[in-house]
């Protein structure tokens, strides 16, 4: 998205206008103006841009946890015991992926330019007050839908980390359906002693899932530091 750059307070920029209140500085007005415009239509382009890909993103997420959902009886059946945990991990980053998704698409109040301030009866004899007062105007609203697109981005940032992850999980689901169907389902792995006797020493109901916990584990805190990161 966009680097984040110094902005102004209202005071400073009433205070730069200042310094072109004279005949001699209007055609720095008027190029000031036409640049405010500019700026404006790139700002809501990048609003636009962002909703846009956020609905990308939350079409994929919701997709994601819908095929899972749907099909749960036919990779259950496939896979084992720890199969159900990996889809959980890419059923949850798939959930967040929409949720931050649908806040980037959130309805959100900001400054817009009002009748009166579009037709402000004080500046209506004055041309080059008037042009002037609009810069003030201008800035305004791109400074309010900036801020609103500091938030859009950073939510649009969780949302990918998010569907990343979710794939890294269905990746590692179908790999592992794999593994139990072409090894432990053939009788391939009991080959190996050393395997077998490792798994007669976690029969246990709670000591058995410990590996695939602690892999989910591992995959999910970088996940989760980058989430805390994005700013």
């Amino acid at each position: 998205m966009s680097t984040r750059e110094p902005s102004l307070t209202e005071a400073e920029v009433r205070e730069r206008l200042r310094l072109c209140a004279n005949e001699k500085s209007s055609e720095i007005t008027r190029d000031l103006y036409d640049f405010g415009r500019d700026l404006l239509k790139e700002s809501l382009e990048r609003v636009r841009s962002a909703e846009h890909k956020a609905t990308f993103f939350a079409g994929y997420g919701t997709a994601i946890v819908t095929l899972l959902a749907s099909s749960v009886s036919k990779w259950a059946s496939l896979g084992n015991h720890h199969t159900l945990w990996i889809a959980v991990a890419a059923c949850g980053c798939a959930f967040l992926c929409t949720w931050f998704s649908i806040n980037v698409l959130r309805l959100k109040e900001v400054e817009f330019i009002s009748d009166d301030e579009w037709l402000s009866a004080e500046c209506l004899k004055e041309p080059d007050k008037l042009l002037r007062y609009r810069i003030l105007t201008l800035w305004g609203a791109i400074h309010s839908r900036n801020e609103s697109q500091k938030d859009k981005a950073k939510q649009l940032r969780r949302a990918e980390l998010s569907l990343i992850f979710s794939g890294l999980f269905l990746v590692y689901l179908l790999v592992h359906v794999a593994f139990v169907q072409s090894l432990i389902g053939h009788g391939v792995i009991e080959r190996f002693r050393w395997i077998a006797s490792w798994q007669c020493l976690t029969n246990h109901p709670f000591l058995s899932n410990i590996p695939t916990l602690l892999i989910l584990g591992l995959t999910l805190l970088p996940f989760v530091r980058l989430l805390r990161r994005v700013s």
